[in-house]
Parts: structure tokens; sequence; C-alpha cells
């Protein structure tokens, strides 16, 4: 290794980005469907990561985050979880928020697409999506993916930074 690689190391070569390198394989190889349920799937992984680093830690904290009936055991519950506990901040949320809609009509709808006015629509309102520069359209394809990479990019680490933090038992 050179001097150079020695003292600028590739951040994608840290254990925590291997995740990341995944997903970005994965997102090339799928669906549209299978794009947005992946980063949906990946940010419910990574909320839950922030919410249980920032609770008391107890073997009883699994009983708030495990199964869907459990104060956590939703995607939807999970963001407005990790916005009260302080792990997101409003823009995270109001973007995530956004990608869970998505991310529903794509698991319940049969046909449904980037071009249906509605998914259209709340794709152009994510504050994180790539904007349109130059003669380059994003889209609503361009603008979900984007918005969720960022959105995954951003929380990649932050369960880690939210146990330096954690809640503790009083005595």
């Amino acid at each position: 290794m050179d001097e150079v690689s020695e003292a600028f190391p590739n951040p994608l070569d840290q254990p925590h980005m291997r995740r990341f390198q995944a997903l970005l394989k994965e997102m090339k190889e799928e669906s549209p469907r299978g794009m947005v349920l992946i980063c949906g799937a990946l940010l419910d992984e990574h909320l839950i990561e922030c919410i249980k680093a920032r609770l008391v830690d107890h073997p009883a904290v699994d009983k708030l985050t495990g199964g869907f009936n459990a104060p956590f055991g939703t995607f939807s519950s999970r963001i407005v979880g990790a916005l009260a506990l302080g792990v997101i901040s409003s823009v995270e949320y109001q973007d995530l928020e956004i990608v869970r809609g998505i991310r529903n009509d794509f698991a319940h709808q049969i046909v449904v697409g980037f071009n249906d006015p509605s998914i259209r629509d709340r794709c152009a309102n994510l504050s994180l999506a790539a904007k349109d520069y130059g003669q380059v359209t994003v889209g609503p394809e361009g603008q979900f993916s984007t918005a969720a990479v960022a959105l995954i990019m951003r929380l990649t680490n932050r369960a880690h930074y939210v146990s330096q933090h954690r809640l503790m038992h009083e005595t």
C-alpha cells in the first residue's frame, strides 16, 4: 500500500459500508418494484437499529421492537419513534414518510409504477432527491432512488453515534 492510500483510505472499504455496497449492487439488478422494496427494508432496519441504540440496554427492549404488534413493530411506528427519540431530523422524517408510502404502494398494488401520478408527485416532494440539472431530467424513479440512497447513507452509521447518548437506567 502506498503512502497516499494509507493516509486516505477508501471509505467504502470500511466495515459499516459493506451493507451499503451490497444495496447498490442489488438496486442495479432489480426491477423498480424490487428497488423500492429493498430500499424500504434497509431503511426499516436502520431505523430499528437507531431506536435500539437510543433505548436502555436491556433484553426487555426487544418487546418494543419485535413483531408487528410491538410499539415499534412497523416501518411507520419506527419512523415516528425515531423522530420522537431525536435520532432523525424533520427532513429525514418527511422523506421517510414519503418513501414508506411509496413502498406500501409497490408492496400492495399489483399494477403500479413511477409514472403513476400519485407516486410521481410524491417523488417530486422528496427533499433529499436529486434535482433536474441542465438538460438532465432526473424523473420520479431517479428522485426516489437518490432520496432513498441519501437516507440510507445518512442512517448507515447513525446507530453508532446514537448509542453514545444511550438512555440509562436511573438509580
